[in-house]
């Protein structure tokens, strides 16, 4: 599945080099490249090809050549069909010695940034967890702003992944943890968000919106005695609604700001359009959602979020007490 957030247009001498040596560099370092065999229910989000989005990026950056670049919903992003880990031929590379062009005005060639590269430990970044890669990239790497609600999102991301994928056993014995966890990245999200000047109010309000309706649907799970069937559809639905709606409306809005390049204007216009369909799509899919949610009773009452607060303080209050006893010893 393509993205809609793509250049459709003939071969970029600039990407057709960043390929090459995306190519070569990662022959060089051993490295080869796990590609699903089949998708993955999230457009673009695999391990590999989050790892090649960065280090296309910092090639491209680095030294200005003549390619559109911007940050998007996993971080750095290039629209370019080539620098997708799916399209890589990881091997050697026999004309090294090939021009590159740079918007600095610098000789430059493909062996250049194979170097450029090679200085990334690029074995040992391709065996870290995908989420403590993640996290690593945007504490170094992030914009001024944005790198709290890209860790936060992360986060997000991550218990969704994981909730999607468990079978109702682990869901019962994991929901508490993973409730935890949004309600804390919920917290963090409405920080992040009200600290980006340039965000819409509506891509703000949606976001939120969607990390506490999740928060709520795993407070229902964690007060749920009955068969999780509907559940776990609802959970894999929320994954899909994260990564293809929601948290795209805040992400675009940063990818508008952040882009630069060639035509990065008519990039920022594209953008636009982008968002404005995401926040058309949001309304619907929000009324859907709410409409589904509380037909199936995955709502949960007053007295329900009460005694799971209830709990979540006892818990508080006991670690305290066991904390002054400690220190009385």
């Amino acid at each position: 599945m393509k993205s809609p957030y793509y250049i459709d247009r003939e071969a970029n001498a600039a990407v057709a080099s960043t390929k090459k040596a995306l190519e070569h560099a990662l022959y060089k370092a051993g490295v080869s490249l796990d590609i699903p065999e089949e998708y993955t229910g999230v457009t673009g989000f695999y391990a590999d090809n989050i790892r090649v989005n960065k280090l296309a990026y910092a090639v491209i950056d680095k030294y200005d050549l003549s390619a559109v670049r911007t940050w998007y919903k996993y971080g750095q992003y290039e629209p370019y069909e080539e620098l997708r880990a799916g399209k890589l031929e990881v091997g050697p590379i026999n004309n090294l010695g090939e021009y590159v062009h740079s918007r600095q005005k610098q000789d430059l060639q493909v062996g250049d940034l194979v170097n450029a590269l090679l200085e990334f430990n690029l074995a040992e970044l391709f065996q870290m967890d995908t989420y403590e890669f993640l996290r690593t990239n945007y504490r170094g790497f992030a914009p001024d702003g944005v790198e709290q609600v890209y860790l936060a999102s992360t986060e997000i991301i991550r218990v969704l992944q994981e909730a999607a994928e468990a079978a109702e056993e682990e869901i019962r014995s994991r929901v508490l943890e993973w409730r935890e966890q949004i309600q804390e990245a919920a917290l963090d999200i409405e920080y992040a968000t009200g600290a980006i000047d340039y965000l819409p109010a509506y891509a703000a309000e949606r976001l939120n919106w969607f990390v506490d309706t999740l928060a709520d649907l795993l407070i229902s799970i964690e007060c749920s005695g009955g068969p999780l069937t509907s559940a776990t559809d609802h959970l894999e639905r929320a994954r899909d609604y994260y990564h293809q709606t929601f948290w795209p409306i805040t992400a675009m809005s940063i990818s508008i700001e952040e882009v630069e390049g060639p035509d990065a204007e008519r990039y920022r216009n594209k953008g636009r359009g982008i968002r404005s369909q995401l926040k058309s799509d949001s309304e619907t899919e929000k009324t859907n959602w709410e409409t589904d949610l509380t037909d199936d009773r995955l709502t949960p009452t007053v007295s329900e979020r009460q005694s799971v607060v209830m709990e979540d303080g006892m818990g508080s209050q006991m670690f305290d007490a066991s904390v002054r006893l400690s220190d009385g010893d």
